[in-house]
């Protein structure tokens, strides 16, 4: 039992390094798209949500750019390890974007009112 934890340990401890060398989004890397910077031109009051995208994820925020990136390419990393450890990394993905929505704290969503019923 000890062997097959200790292998399990060490297979979990060697994929993390391996899916941050072949990542398909890298540091650096300008593959994440971030929309809604606000322009000082426009004359239209613009809400203060950003948009980022990679080529598996969209994140939704309304914190500052940076915190948007890090968020975004995170969850591409993760979807690239869950694809190693599924064994798909090689075959097209047909998968629908996973829409994530980061919102400030308990107050603000409270705010939007999507809590459950039975609450």
């Amino acid at each position: 039992m000890k062997r097959w934890l200790l292998f399990i340990l060490g297979v979990a401890v060697s994929l993390p390094a391996q899916a941050q060398l072949a990542a398909p989004v890298k540091n650096g890397d300008s593959t994440i798209v971030v929309t809604g910077n606000r322009s000082r031109e426009s004359k239209v009051e613009m809400s203060e949500w950003r948009m980022a995208e990679t080529p598996h994820v969209v994140v939704f925020s309304q914190g500052n750019e940076t915190a948007l990136r890090r968020t975004a390419h995170n969850l591409e990393k993760l979807h690239f390890l869950l694809s190693v450890l599924h064994g798909r990394v090689d075959q097209p993905d047909e998968t629908i974007k996973i829409a994530v929505t980061m919102i400030g704290d308990v107050a603000a969503f409270e705010q939007l009112r999507l809590t459950d019923l039975r609450w």
